[in-house]
């Protein structure tokens, strides 16, 4: 988004991964890097009802992402959370 707005992209974009993901997987990957937790229902959980077609927006920023980037996010997300809540 940023990319778009600095450098004056004019046109209508899907914002978003591009990448098929669920959020139990994501939840998953949080609860990992924070080291404790569980996800007590998933059955309410809708399962990628779409994934947004970003090619548009791939050509314009020149951004790689991945399932495997967006799961190590969440994980270094979970750690710092983990490392603020022991005050470190």
């Amino acid at each position: 988004m940023e990319s778009l707005i600095t450098n004056g992209i004019v046109g209508t974009y899907n914002i978003g991964s591009g990448i098929k993901i669920s959020l139990e997987e994501i939840c998953g990957s949080l609860i990992n890097g924070y080291g404790s937790g569980l996800i007590k229902d998933c059955d309410n959980l809708f399962n990628d009802q779409f994934v947004l077609d970003t090619s548009n927006l791939s050509k314009v920023i020149k951004l790689s992402i991945t399932k495997e980037i967006i799961l190590s996010y969440a994980y270094s997300v979970g750690k710092q959370l983990k490392e603020k809540s022991n005050g470190i």
